[in-house]
């Protein structure tokens, strides 16, 4: 059987590393923004709302991590619904 964050109880690790999701998430975001300033212009598949699903799925693993650190990483399972909510978001 593998070691995991649980069994070994490194809650703060997991909080490390949904922070670090975020951080990263919100770095993509303002780079696209950058961009689209830059050539004045809206990019089409900007990401931004795939970005979001990361950073929802980082800050839903942290709060399960605190009650719960052997299930926290299945909220990143909730990224594979990234390419619904672009389609959704394409449409509005």
């Amino acid at each position: 059987m593998k070691p995991t964050a649980g069994r070994y109880d490194l809650t703060p690790a997991i909080w490390v590393y949904g922070a670090n999701m975020i951080l990263l998430a919100l770095t993509a975001i303002g780079i696209t923004l950058v961009i689209e300033r830059d050539i004045r212009h809206r990019l089409v598949p900007s990401g931004r709302p795939e970005y979001c699903v990361l950073i929802t799925s980082a800050i839903l693993s942290m709060a399960i991590g605190f009650y719960s650190p052997d299930s926290a990483m299945y909220a990143y399972f909730l990224n594979l619904a990234s390419p619904l909510v672009q389609k959704w978001t394409e449409r509005v």
